[in-house]
């Protein structure tokens, strides 16, 4: 049995610096996941949970694709082109990671995006509090 488990984990989708060329965006295809990371070009990793997820967008304005969505303390606004695709892998819980672009030659047929803003918006929410057994 533990040879099957590792060959379903092994099996999982590549992240996005695993090849020469630039990818926008890593879907995992159909096995759904808890959450997604957002990369940005100088190396910045931010994790984003579905379950948190708030405010999902797609939009065009004056001919430009915006995607936006808010997860507790932060918004991230995307602008590129055919977002729609990773519109998409978040509603179906499949996306696993958005990459700025870093310089790379751009994988053929990815969605574009050329500009992203990972903004912290209010106060953070500060983590849950530790749980402490009652003594007695």
């Amino acid at each position: 049995m533990s040879n099957a488990i590792n060959r379903i984990l092994s099996a999982g989708a590549k992240t996005a610096e695993d090849t020469n060329e630039y990818r926008s965006f890593v879907d995992s295809g159909q096995r759904p996941q808890l959450g997604f990371s957002v990369t940005r070009a100088n190396g910045d990793i931010d994790g984003f949970l579905y379950h948190a997820l708030d405010n999902m967008q797609l939009q065009t304005r004056n001919g430009a694709e915006y995607l936006s969505f808010t997860h507790r303390s932060k918004a991230v606004t995307i602008q590129g082109e055919n977002l729609r695709v990773i519109f998409r892998a978040m509603m179906r819980h499949t996306l696993m990671e958005i990459c700025e672009p870093d310089g790379r030659p751009a994988a053929p047929d990815m969605p574009a995006i050329t500009r992203m803003e990972v903004t912290t918006v209010g106060e953070p929410v500060p983590p849950p509090a530790r749980l402490v057994k009652a003594s007695g």
